[in-house]
């Protein structure tokens, strides 16, 4: 894929089309204890939630329409902007590759970002409750400079939240 000259898009980063171009390449996720450890641990942390805190699903109900928006296209849309330009163009910074608590200010700085962005249509506790999954996305971004790892994760948390909030409805 060609990638178009930066000064033709002044707005945006090469890193979004570079991001966007490598989404489907191959890397050794299927050997990384590190991301499968990342895929679990939504499910189990929303198990939890589900004994802890039963009411955390109420009004969760099955829909189409809202699982492919919650499973494909905010994953995909959301990794490609927060991850793949906002990160990635922060990370080309020097100064946003510093580490803070062993990971990237560009990875911190999305994350704001991120949870803000959540402010539109979620409660201010709820916005917040993305925080440290977004720091997971950012890590793999980083990890393996690529941001389908991310798109990956994201769309499992999301499924998970979907799949689990509906069953522990039906009960």
């Amino acid at each position: 894929m060609l990638v178009p000259p930066t000064r033709s898009v002044p707005f945006m980063s090469r890193s979004i089309f570079t991001s966007a171009s490598n989404l489907m390449q191959c890397t050794p996720l299927a050997r990384d204890g590190q991301f499968f450890l990342a895929l679990a641990a939504a499910p189990l942390i929303l198990l939890l939630m589900t004994w802890l805190w039963p009411a955390w699903s109420a009004g969760i109900r099955p829909d189409v329409r809202l699982a492919l928006s919650m499973v494909l296209w905010q994953p995909l849309l959301e990794e490609l902007l927060f991850r793949g330009a906002i990160q990635g163009r922060l990370a080309a910074l020097g100064w946003a590759r510093h580490r803070l608590a062993g990971l990237s200010i560009s990875n911190w700085l999305a994350t704001i970002l991120f949870a803000l962005a959540h402010l539109v249509y979620h409660a201010p506790l709820w916005a917040t409750s993305v925080i440290l999954p977004s720091l997971v996305f950012g890590y793999f971004r980083e990890r393996y400079d690529r941001v389908y790892p991310a798109i990956l994760l994201h769309a499992i948390y999301n499924g998970s939240y979907l799949a689990i909030g509906a069953l522990s409805n039906t009960t």
